[in-house]
């Protein structure tokens, strides 16, 4: 698990100008380069809306708490906000909620639209499920027959329902 100290490498392309003006901010507030862009992008969460008055920047200790992982977040982020999943997040959400196999399922209980996941479960079979996802073209649902899905899909699909049962065993 990452430390909250770690941190991400991005590549932009700015103007020369852009630049210029960023390195004589830099001096007169005396922050590297890097600093500098990170507080200026981070201000603006504030005025970036998710869901009536809730800014990135008011969740942002539920959207990253320092002891979660990406599963966890992935969770928070399917259940609070899913209309921000990725087209391959869209997928793996729809995997969680519709797969399952000898009656192991990727939820303890459902109320509703409330889904009460095993995120231990999903946390061991999360390449596995990625993987599966990626190679879904489209979502028509798990009960179709296994001749009808891609060979890297079904493949794919066999692997996870080996790692989920191996898990149940444990």
């Amino acid at each position: 698990m990452k430390k909250q100290n770690d941190t991400e490498v991005i590549t932009v392309r700015i103007s020369a100008k852009v630049r210029y003006l960023l390195e004589i901010a830099c001096r007169k507030k005396r922050k590297t380069l890097a600093k500098y862009i990170e507080d200026a992008i981070d201000s603006t969460f504030k005025d970036v809306k998710l869901k009536g008055n809730t800014s990135v920047n008011s969740d942002r200790d539920n959207l990253w708490e320092d002891e979660s992982d990406e599963i966890d977040r992935f969770i928070y982020l399917a259940d609070t906000y899913p209309d921000l999943l990725t087209d391959l997040e869209t997928k793996i959400l729809l995997i969680l909620q519709n797969f399952k196999t000898e009656n192991i399922k990727f939820y303890t209980k459902k109320s509703g639209d409330v889904y009460y996941w095993d995120a231990d479960l999903i946390r061991n079979c999360w390449s596995e499920i990625q993987e599966f996802a990626q190679h879904l073209s489209e979502f028509t649902g798990f009960d179709e027959r296994e001749e009808e899905l891609k060979p890297k899909a079904r493949i794919a699909k066999k692997e996870l329902e080996k790692v989920m049962k191996k898990n149940r065993e444990k």
